[in-house]
């Protein structure tokens, strides 16, 4: 009986030595920051779910250096874009004025499943189907993308300061990207794209909110890609928010309830 007890009280120690093992102080530490960097991922995550009226700023830039120039054609690109206006997600209205590389300004107005569009200067509006396209609603981020980032909130790091955080995304498996272009590039810049055939491709997303009421401030793009006819190509867009879920209103321009149908791509 008395061996039977010296074994017990034995293995009762190693017990209590493995417990105090296992709640070591650095482990507690790490698991406790994980679970406040998840909170703030979600709050991140949820501030842009939420997001339902306000106005967008858009500017695109693409810089990139041709792998075997035409002749004539310079070595090296840089094109700018811009977009600002007013949306009203829940009808689906977007209202805005568009400026391509060119420097042309045109006024967009997407209204459920249609894009109309005019030069500024002109008073006829065109009307263009995009059912097939939603993607490209000029509205920084979709939320399919930000439906993706809750299924991968283990991928962000984040970093903050007195008035705001901020969570960033990477990627660079070009299969990924290729597949999912669309998904996260197109409502902020409709005309970049990852290919599978690229040498190299990398994508970066930062989302950024007040800290304070978790109000979506900015996205920002940061894309690059070896091609076949590009040694090197880079985009960025940088989308910036204000007036969020302020109650603005978007309505229909004058004249766009007489556009004509135009089947053509839109420039």
């Amino acid at each position: 009986m008395l061996n039977f007890k010296k074994i017990l009280m034995s293995i009762l120690g190693l017990l209590m030595i493995t417990t105090l093992v296992g709640c070591n102080p650095t482990d507690s530490k790490n698991a406790n920051k994980q679970a406040a960097d998840e909170e703030k991922i979600d709050k991140v995550l949820q501030g842009f779910e939420r997001m339902k009226t306000g106005e967008i700023h858009i500017v695109n830039t693409e810089d990139g250096k041709h792998s075997t120039p035409l002749p004539g054609e310079p070595a090296s690109y840089h094109n700018e874009k811009e977009f600002t206006g007013t949306f009203y997600l829940r009808q689906d209205l977007i209202l805005g004025k568009f400026k391509n590389e060119a420097g042309v300004v045109y006024d967009y107005y997407y209204e459920d499943g249609e894009l109309y569009y005019k030069l500024e200067t002109q008073s006829q509006w065109k009307r263009k189907k995009y059912d097939t396209d939603k993607q490209e609603r000029p509205v920084g981020i979709q939320r399919d993308a930000i439906s993706y980032f809750r299924t991968i909130k283990d991928q962000f790091t984040i970093t903050e300061d007195k008035e705001t955080i901020t969570i960033h995304y990477q990627n660079s498996d070009i299969d990924f990207l290729s597949q999912n272009s669309d998904l996260f590039a197109t409502s902020a810049n409709n005309r970049f794209h990852f290919f599978p055939d690229d040498k190299s491709a990398e994508l970066n997303i930062d989302l950024t909110v007040s800290k304070k009421d978790c109000t979506p401030l900015s996205v920002t793009f940061t894309c690059s890609r070896r091609s076949y006819s590009s040694s090197k190509e880079k985009m960025v867009s940088q989308v910036t928010y204000s007036n969020i879920n302020s109650g603005i209103h978007v309505e229909a321009p004058s004249g766009v309830e007489n556009a004509i149908s135009d089947e053509g791509e839109l420039k």
